[in-house]
């Protein structure tokens, strides 16, 4: 079966290079998709290794009568990716706005009648 890029296209609308804005797909992808699902992981990698690493690490000095505080009971791993993302969705964010100016200029380009076509005037 050979798919055509109207059928392509009704089933992957970023398949289409004239129609998809990449940038704002990216940005969109990146705080829609990637930053929570990295913030669950993150989540879910604190509780994992917080026991493991409270039980082979020294004891956390205790509070006020003798209780743990909050601060020393959540384990905190380090999230790198954070910086990443926040650059990656920065230079996706520089792209989108140069797209807009390229896709004001063409409009703009589109809507001005051509004024090279020579006119015949009557004398």
């Amino acid at each position: 079966m050979v798919l055509n890029s109207s059928m392509l296209n009704q089933f992957c609308p970023l398949c289409s290079r004239n129609n998809t804005l990449v940038a704002e797909s990216q940005i969109g992808f990146i705080e829609f998709k990637v930053e929570p699902s990295m913030v669950v992981c993150a989540d879910m990698l604190e509780c994992v290794l917080g026991p493991l690493h409270g039980a082979k690490g020294p004891r956390e000095p205790r509070g006020e009568g003798g209780k743990e505080s909050e601060s020393n009971k959540k384990f905190k791993i380090r999230k790198p990716w954070i910086a990443c993302l926040g650059d990656n969705k920065k230079i996706w964010k520089e792209q989108a706005t140069k797209d807009a100016e390229a896709r004001a200029q063409q409009e703009a380009s589109e809507e001005t009648p051509h004024t090279d076509i020579p006119t015949v005037t009557e004398e």
